[in-house]
């Protein structure tokens, strides 16, 4: 009877990881090279082309054409081989170029800037202002936010409607992509709000340096729609037998008492609601106005200066026109309705 045997035996496998080499350097060709390299841990190299050629058996490579290239490494402790692969590609210098500047208000928080990436890729965008512009309130922003077409510059608030001027720095997103320098000088438009009110469907009136944040001006061309109204050179515009159209635009050249000219933006009339107070009286005749409650009648010509007032009260309701013929402005005030409207005196 033979023998019966039992052999067992076990045998542990180790699964190693095959290394994987990390390669450092920009993988762009400036001025037809670049070199890159691996950390030298590995005993051997091999980079090689698309082809399979051999390129170098070193760390560090330098390459002279665009392509992907395959390293492949020896784990000196394991005889393990990995490898990774590197595309590179031509480097190309930034060039960009800005388009026309928007219409800038003083009451914006930001201005989007439109540019064109000529050649290159974008990697920043910084900002760097005047002595002029640093005092005014604008900073100096060394990474700007941008899209793919425009750039965001921040706006200070409570800016001074003045000429300003800045440096835009665009860098490229590579070692070679270097960097353009482009200076532009902008303008920052009044807040039409801020220096001027419709007083009603055919007049647009300037506020006074008492109500427009301090602004003295001296000279005034208004414009309809971006063309200047001939003849429109007073401190108001006043569409005689014609309305306001919310269909249309007005602005303001102004010039102040510092010698600065500067646009208005936009001001867009509204259609006010009619009134039941006659829009046409003979000179120092009276109207019995219809009152609720005590009101102040107060006259005043275009310009804003106050000609005449009245305190009326529902049994005393005799309001007394101006005795010179003209346009002018009738304020009522009361606890409850503060209206404007336009009285001509013939």
């Amino acid at each position: 009877m033979s023998p019966l045997f039992n052999i067992t035996d076990t045998m542990q496998v180790n699964v190693l990881p095959l290394p994987k080499p990390k390669i450092s350097g920009d993988p762009y060709l400036c001025n037809g090279t670049a070199s890159v390299q691996t950390d030298n841990v590995f005993s051997s190299y091999l980079w090689t082309d698309e082809q399979g050629n051999t390129i170098s058996s070193n760390p560090s490579v330098t390459f002279t054409k665009p392509g992907n290239y395959r390293l492949q490494v020896t784990d000196p402790n394991t005889s393990c081989v990995g490898d990774t692969v590197i595309e590179m590609e031509d480097g190309v210098v930034i060039s960009t170029v800005l388009h026309e500047l928007p219409v800038i208000c003083a009451d914006q928080t930001e201005v989007a800037i439109p540019y064109e990436v000529l050649a290159g890729q974008l990697g920043h965008v910084s900002v760097e202002f005047d002595n002029k512009s640093v005092s005014a309130g604008f900073s100096n922003n060394e990474s700007l936010n941008f899209s793919d077409n425009e750039v965001f510059v921040p706006i200070p608030q409570g800016v001074r409607p003045n000429h300003y001027s800045l440096k835009l720095q665009f860098f490229g997103n590579s070692d070679c992509g270097g960097e353009q320098l482009i200076e532009q000088d902008f303008s920052i438009r009044y807040d039409a709000d801020q220096v001027m009110k419709q007083k009603w469907d055919d007049v647009i009136a300037l506020y006074d340096a008492a109500h427009n944040g301090g602004y003295e001006f001296t000279e005034y061309q208004w414009y309809k729609n971006g063309q200047p109204l001939p003849g429109e050179t007073q401190s108001f515009i006043y569409l005689n037998k014609s309305s306001l159209s919310p269909n249309d635009a007005y602005s303001c050249l102004l010039t102040r008492n510092d010698g600065v000219t500067l646009f208005s933006c936009d001001f867009v009339p509204v259609i006010p609601q009619k009134s039941m107070m006659p829009s046409l009286m003979p000179a120092a005749a009276t109207w019995r106005m219809e009152l609720t409650e005590e009101t102040l009648a107060s006259f005043y010509t275009l310009q804003g200066n106050l000609i005449s007032w009245q305190r009326l009260t529902p049994s005393d309701n005799e309001l007394t026109m101006p005795a010179a013929e003209g346009i002018y402005l009738l304020q009522l005030k009361s606890t409850k309705n503060n209206t404007t409207h336009k009285i001509i005196i013939d």
